[in-house]
């Protein structure tokens, strides 16, 4: 059996140049034969463009940056002369470089509005900051606040408060999760480092100190509350209070909004999925009457199927 041939190299002239692939084999008599397969490969590799990826590999001078005559894996091509890794090139929908947003700001780069100013950070050892909040149906705006509260300084330890069910149903209402949800759920985001569970409504200086806590980060936004038109006021007043920025458009009173406005369309999908009428809390009447919309506009969907496909 002849021996394994090794990999052939990029085309010549544009990278370094592996071993040359051997042309041709010998039969037992001696005689030189042909491998019509290896021509045909050969015939392919010296028409074929180089990929995408060993294009982008290549520095100014026409050599390979990966540098030698070494053979990347990542180079290796399928059968018709195309990178594998190349076709996954924008996602499945061409939507792959759309789907990030810009690192949010460090807390603290600029001071609370009214005259106030931030404390220097301690030195020799980690910063202690703190944030709180409800948490409901914790989302992308809850995580680029914790974000900018754990970048502020080199060496932050983030602690992170959670109202308890029972002030926050007293002072704001109905949530969508239970207490121990909220506190789970803020747990498990990589830029916390503490969770502290039933916190106060109000960030008092007892709690402060207790808690040895150098800084409070929120926006800017005055909060009020019974107590006053601005719960942090204390905080800002003796310089620890960390400044974060809002990430727009981004809410829970946004994300029930949203709910609420399309209820039918979310009504109508969990009735799809197996969602009892009585689970859904509505009537008999209405799970018929989004029944027969629901079958009107699977209807109207496939008469426009066909029309298209028949032309």
């Amino acid at each position: 059996m002849p021996p394994k041939r090794k990999r052939g190299a990029s085309p010549a002239g544009k990278i370094a140049a592996a071993e040359p692939v051997q042309p041709s084999s010998q039969d037992a008599s001696g005689e030189e034969t042909t491998d019509p397969i290896l021509e045909a490969v050969k015939q392919r590799k010296s028409t074929d463009a180089p990929s995408k990826r060993m294009r982008s590999a290549r520095s100014g001078n026409g050599v390979s940056s990966k540098g030698g005559d070494e053979s990347s894996e990542d180079e290796e091509m399928n059968g018709d002369g195309v990178d594998e890794q190349d076709e996954d090139v924008g996602g499945e929908n061409g939507e792959a470089e759309q789907m990030k947003m810009d690192a949010p700001p460090k807390a603290g780069l600029v001071d609370p509005v009214g005259g106030y100013h931030t404390n220097p950070p301690p030195t020799g050892r980690p910063v202690r900051v703190y944030a709180d909040g409800v948490f409901d149906l914790f989302h992308l705006g809850h995580m680029r606040q914790l974000e900018q509260a754990k970048t502020a300084f080199p060496n932050t330890y983030l602690l992170v408060g959670v109202t308890g069910d029972s002030e926050t149903h007293r002072r704001k209402g109905l949530t969508v999760l239970s207490a121990k949800e909220r506190a789970e759920t803020v747990r498990h985001c990589k830029w916390v480092d503490e969770v502290v569970e039933d916190c106060p409504w109000i960030v008092t200086m007892d709690f402060l100190e207790k808690h040895k806590i150098d800084y409070v980060a929120h926006d800017d936004i005055p909060y009020g509350a019974d107590e006053g038109d601005d719960i942090y006021k204390p905080v800002k007043e003796r310089g620890m209070f960390l400044v974060t920025q809002r990430t727009e458009g981004v809410s829970t009173t946004g994300i029930i909004t949203k709910i609420v406005r399309d209820y039918e369309q979310y009504i109508a999908r969990q009735l799809k999925r197996g969602t009892t009428r009585q689970e859904l809390n509505i009537s008999w009447l209405k799970k018929n009457e989004l029944d027969i919309k629901r079958h009107v506009a699977e209807l109207r969907d496939s008469v426009r199927t066909n029309w298209a496909t028949t032309g």
